[in-house]
């Protein structure tokens, strides 16, 4: 029993019944007429102390190995705008705001359809929703977050980078230590 004040701790068995109860809340996925599942993305990129541009990356949902850009499926009636939004502050912690649209990505393999969107930072919340279930965020510089980013979802942050005013042969430097 905890003792006042202290959140008790959440086992790996609780962390999968959490989650099996999440994924069939999720359940109704939305599609384009193709049969593309329509998700949508957060890319939030700050100047650290040093100078240097980050980006926010989170671990997975599955396997906190792997390092992803906030994102996920939109819900029956949400706009990609929105989804994008309420998905980093599910998966991430951060409140932000839409800075642009950065585009669509298609994945034939996956047969998804993402938009992304550059994000303002308003808040970051020391507890969020995916973070009770073992999900870390972390603050990277754009070679490192090249370094980590998982391959499927690479072309997301380079096209990212690109509009942030990174040069094409820097960032293919960068992407040829990715995993």
């Amino acid at each position: 029993m905890p003792l006042d004040g202290e959140q008790p701790s959440t086992t790996s068995e609780d962390k999968t019944k959490i989650r099996q109860l999440y994924k069939a809340k999720n359940q109704k996925r939305v599609y384009d007429e193709a049969g593309y599942r329509l998700r949508a993305a957060g890319l939030c990129v700050r100047t650290g102390t040093d100078g240097a541009v980050e980006v926010l990356l989170v671990t997975g949902s599955a396997n906190h190995e792997h390092w992803i850009v906030p994102g996920g499926g939109l819900e029956d009636g949400e706009n990609a705008s929105s989804a994008a939004l309420r998905e980093v502050e599910e998966e991430a912690g951060i409140r932000g705001e839409i800075e642009q649209f950065v585009g669509e990505f298609k994945d034939d393999d996956r047969r998804t359809r993402t938009s992304l969107y550059l994000l303002n930072v308003v808040e970051a919340l020391d507890e969020w929703e995916d973070g009770r279930l073992g999900r870390d965020r972390e603050w990277v510089t754009m070679p490192e977050a090249l370094r980590r980013i998982k391959r499927c979802q690479s072309p997301l942050l380079t096209v990212c980078l690109e509009r942030c005013g990174f040069s094409r042969e820097a960032l293919l430097e960068h992407s040829s230590v990715q995993r």
